[in-house]
């Protein structure tokens, strides 16, 4: 081998131990970045687990505000039908008042017509 093949070998050599080397580096900082990348990954994990908790919360919470809006509901139907009843009650009342004054009108003037009670 002549030495010009030699050095052209040794170049070759040590552009391969440096590309060696920095391949070496880039596999040191993704290795880095892949721990990173898995301690997020982690850390990710637990708050979607918490978030997931959260969300099953806030639903069993929303069923049971359906439930109670259902209930509230049915009790302002049944609240304003009792006020429809008082107010038929009340109606029916006026009228048997003002019939009642006008028997007492009545009256009234059949007693003083006979002159009982003068």
């Amino acid at each position: 081998m002549s030495l010009d093949g030699l050095l052209v070998s040794l170049a070759a050599l040590l552009v391969n131990l440096a590309f060696t080397r920095e391949l070496c580096g880039f596999t040191r900082e993704f290795g880095r970045f892949t721990r990173e990348l898995c301690g997020f990954t982690r850390e990710f994990g637990r708050f979607t687990r918490e978030l997931w908790g959260f969300t099953r919360e806030f639903g069993r919470f929303t069923r049971e505000l359906c439930g109670f809006t259902r209930e509230f509901g049915r009790f302002t139907r049944e609240l304003c039908g009792f006020t429809r009843e008082f107010g038929g009650f009340t109606r029916e009342f006026g009228r048997f008042t003002r019939e009642l004054c006008g028997f007492t009108r009545e009256f009234g003037g059949f007693t003083r017509k006979f002159g009982i009670y003068s």
